[in-house]
């Protein structure tokens, strides 16, 4: 399961109770693990895409930097918003018609992914700074 949810918790928590609080080793190295194994997935999930996206991933995404980590978990509270949604809003499976319900539930993953996709891929067109499109 992709950990965004964990993440943006862990990382909620961590600042919460600061470097020298009892537990917050255990609670960063959790977090330095499942960090790699988000990055891992969404890193696959854009190696097919041109060149530029890829740059563009790389440089704001899974950069070492203060920045970078800023901006992956901008983006995996974003997704993991679209996650609580999704539980939420959307899956309301009956439980008379289990068929139905597989279908229904394939559907909105479906949804949840091209939202999801849709998503990042339009963040990358506005200038954040701005607010507006961004120019080539």
């Amino acid at each position: 399961m992709f950990p965004s949810k964990f993440l943006v918790n862990t990382n909620t928590v961590m600042k919460r109770i600061g470097k020298d609080a009892e537990g917050y080793g255990k609670l960063s190295y959790e977090f330095t693990e499942n960090l790699e194994k988000a990055s891992t997935f969404i890193r696959l999930l854009v190696k097919e895409a041109p060149d530029d996206v890829k740059k563009h991933f790389t440089s704001t995404y899974f950069g070492m930097t203060h920045g970078g980590l800023n901006s992956l978990m901008e983006l995996l509270y974003d997704i993991t918003w679209l996650k609580n949604w999704k539980l939420t809003i959307v899956l309301r499976p009956s439980e008379k018609f289990p068929a139905e319900n597989t279908a229904h539930l394939l559907r909105q993953t479906r949804i949840l992914l091209a939202l999801t996709l849709l998503m990042v891929f339009a963040s990358n067109l506005i200038d954040p700074r701005s607010r507006r499109l961004a120019s080539s």
